[in-house]
Order: structure tokens, then sequence, then C-alpha cells
């Protein structure tokens, strides 16, 4: 953060945590502590003339403080709510002032990058996505954790050969890449490579780094109906297309799930989320779509049985008898 200050003439950086994570304030502020004392941080930074602090600050849990502008608000002492742009983060972000936001994960490269090189860094990953990841891998799986890799690894792999499969001796039923907001994929899907452009083109994105693995003892309709229902809780509520889209759409993937759906609900889906896509003030609308479109697309036939009361094996009680 310091280097990205000096960068661009910044001379305090802010660095952002949910009040949740409790046991990460004393470790920051001993490391921040540390930098300070062994003469990185502060007043004049190794003799060289330059100031820079970094404050911490938090923010009681809102997902929607991910949007840089939200996130401005909730560190300002605000309601964690977006703004309306322009004008934009560089002409007059955190207190009105030009500001640069990036995630830590971006900024602990450039240390390494200074110091080896860019073409060093290019030679790891792939020509449109270099350097590494952290993947977090939750869920089904033998081997839950956080691993770092090249970028580009391929999922497959990542799942089966890093974490040792699905877990229990359990089948696959699906994975979601990027977290909530990620792209709900199927088994057939799963041997693609873990870049930006990649998991685009998949319909979903890398974002965060989460993989989870689901395994068939889950029901997708339910997994869907879970995402919907963090959503709505997460709305800030300032859009019109955020806050009554995404009760909207629990409301038809939950009619679905209890076997009272019809075909015409997958249609009135298909509209609001494109609607909820392109109009949302924010990311929060739009991502509230990912795991709602792309499961519809890859696997329709979990909806379609318990549209029509066929027999699904979690949720026979709810979707009908079995067939």
């Amino acid at each position: 953060m310091a280097i990205a200050g000096k960068a661009v003439g910044a001379h305090t950086g802010y660095v952002y945590m949910r009040a949740e994570y409790t046991y990460l304030f004393p470790i920051m502020k001993a490391a921040l502590a540390d930098a300070e004392s062994l003469g990185y941080l502060g007043k004049n930074i190794m003799g060289t003339g330059y100031d820079f602090e970094i404050q911490l600050r938090s923010g009681a849990g809102a997902y929607v403080c991910g949007e840089e502008t939200a996130l401005f608000e909730s560190i300002e002492g605000k309601r964690g709510e977006p703004r309306f742009r322009p004008p934009f983060p560089s002409i007059a972000g955190l207190f009105e002032k030009p500001t640069m936001l990036n995630n830590v994960e971006t900024l602990a490269n450039l240390v390494p990058i200074i110091k080896n090189g860019a073409e060093w860094y290019r030679s790891i990953g792939t020509a449109g996505s270099p350097g590494t990841k952290l993947f977090c891998v939750c869920g089904n799986v033998e081997h839950r954790g956080v691993y770092e890799f090249p970028m580009g690894i391929n999922l497959k792999e990542l799942i089966y050969d890093v974490c040792g499969g699905v877990s229990d001796g359990h089948k696959l039923l699906a994975i979601q890449t990027g977290g909530t907001s990620g792209a709900i994929i199927n088994p057939d899907q799963i041997d693609m490579n873990l870049d930006i452009d990649t998991v685009s083109s998949s319909g979903g994105r890398l974002g965060c780094g989460t993989i989870l693995v689901i395994d068939d003892r889950n029901c997708i309709v339910d997994i869907v109906l879970n995402n919907l229902d963090f959503f709505r809780h997460e709305s800030c509520g300032k859009c019109t297309p955020c806050r009554e889209g995404g009760q909207q759409l629990y409301n038809l993937v939950k009619r679905i799930a209890d076997g009272s759906g019809s075909i015409q609900d997958l249609q009135q889906i298909e509209e609001l989320t494109d609607t909820m896509r392109l109009t949302a003030l924010c990311g929060l609308g739009a991502s509230t779509t990912v795991p709602v479109t792309t499961s519809i697309q890859n696997f329709r036939s979990e909806y379609l049985k318990h549209i029509d009361k066929d027999f699904c094996p979690v949720c026979g009680a709810k979707g009908g008898k079995e067939s």
C-alpha cells in the first residue's frame, strides 16, 4: 500500500475489514505497528522524506460494501450504499478526494513484481491472467482450504488431484465458481482453466477465487434458493431493481422449489434477471442473477422436475410424488 501510495502521491491508506472477523484485528494492528517501528510506515519512510500511514476501518457485515463507493460510505461512517457515478473515485472518492482502490490481493503482488520484474511475473499464469491466485475450496470436498496456484490451473485437477475429490464417496453434482455470486456449472463443464477469460466465457466470474463443491446429497434449486435468500438480505435497498427484484426472484424460485411453480415462472425469472442485470445501481443486483441464470442453463431438468412434481431425492417431500 505504501508503494501504491507513493506512486499516486497519497499519504493515507485504509484497510477495510468486516467487523465479524474480530480475530484478525489484533494481528493486523501488530503488523502495522511492526512496519512502523521498522521504518516502512509513518514519517520519513526509509529516509526518503515520504510519509504514509495506514488506518484500519471496519463495517458490520455488509456484502454490498464490496462495491467501491459503498465502501467509501462505510469508511466515512455512513450507511453502506453505492453512490451514483459520475463523479468517479479517481476524481472524488473517499472524503471526496481522489482515491485509488484495490483488493489487498492485488496490492500484495507489487513487491515481487518490483523485485523480480514484470517479465518474471508474466511468466506465471496465462497471457491474459498473469500471476498467481488464492483459491478457497469449500463444500463437499475431502481437503478444504486456501491454495495459491498460478492463474489457469485446471478446475478438475484442483478438485480431484489437489483436494482429494468429493467427500464421503458421493458423486459430484455441481460446482459454483467465484463465491455466492458465481456461476453454477455441472460436472461435464469442470475441465476448465481458472483464469479470468475462461471463467467469464462460462457465464461466471473468478471473483474472490472461492470454489464451492456440491455433491449429490444437495438439490440445485435449493442451493439457488439459499443464494437468493442471502442476496435479498444483503441488498442495501437503495435501488428498486435490486431491492424488489431480489425478493421477487426468491419468491419465484421458492415456488418452484416447493413444487407449485410453472414454466411461466421460468420465463418470468429470465425477464427479471435481464432487467436486474441492466438496471441495478451497482454490481450487487447483477451478481444476484448469475447463480440463477447459470443454474437454469446447466440444470434445467432439475427445475422441470420440481415444476412437473417429479421426484427429487432431496426435496421429495416438497417436490411431489415419486414417479
